[in-house]
C-alpha cells in the first residue's frame, strides 16, 4: 500500500512539474520576444502579433520621422478585444479582421506613442525621432 501511495505521489509532483515548465517556460520565451525592439526603415513593413502576457509583439517600434509605416497585424493572435489597433497621436484606430488587416500611416510627427487595444490590453509603442 505504501509503494502504490509514493508511486501516486511521484507522478503527481511529475505532472505539476511539468505543468509548471509548459507554462511558465512558453511564458518567458514569449516575453522575451515581445520586448524586441524593431526598426522600420522606409518601403518596410512589420507583423504586429500578440504575446500571451498581453503585449504586442514587437512590443516596441521605431521609425524616422517621413517614413511611411506599414503593419500587418497578425489576425490570429489578435482576435477578441486584440482585434482593435490604436496608436495615439496619429488618429489610427483600426479594426483587424482577415483581409483587412493592414494599418498604414506617415509618421510625421516625432516622440514616442502608445500602442494599445480596445480593451487597453495589447500595449507598445511607436518611436517616431
Amino acid at each position: 500500500m505504501n509503494d502504490k501511495k509514493s508511486l501516486f505521489v511521484l507522478a503527481v509532483v511529475v505532472a505539476l512539474a511539468i505543468g509548471g515548465w509548459y507554462v511558465f517556460g512558453k511564458s518567458g520565451d514569449t516575453n522575451s520576444k515581445s520586448s524586441v525592439k524593431t526598426q522600420l526603415n522606409q518601403g518596410e513593413s512589420i507583423k504586429l502579433s500578440s504575446a500571451p502576457s498581453g503585449a504586442y509583439t514587437p512590443k516596441e517600434i521605431r521609425v524616422k520621422a517621413g517614413t511611411k509605416v506599414k503593419i500587418e497585424a497578425d489576425t490570429e493572435t489578435l482576435t477578441g478585444g486584440m482585434d482593435t489597433v490604436i496608436i495615439d497621436g496619429y488618429n489610427v484606430r483600426k479594426v483587424i479582421a482577415p483581409g483587412d488587416n493592414i494599418v498604414e500611416f506617415v509618421a510625421d510627427k516625432t516622440g514616442t506613442f502608445k500602442m494599445y487595444c480596445a480593451n487597453g490590453m495589447g500595449n507598445g509603442k511607436l518611436i517616431v525621432e
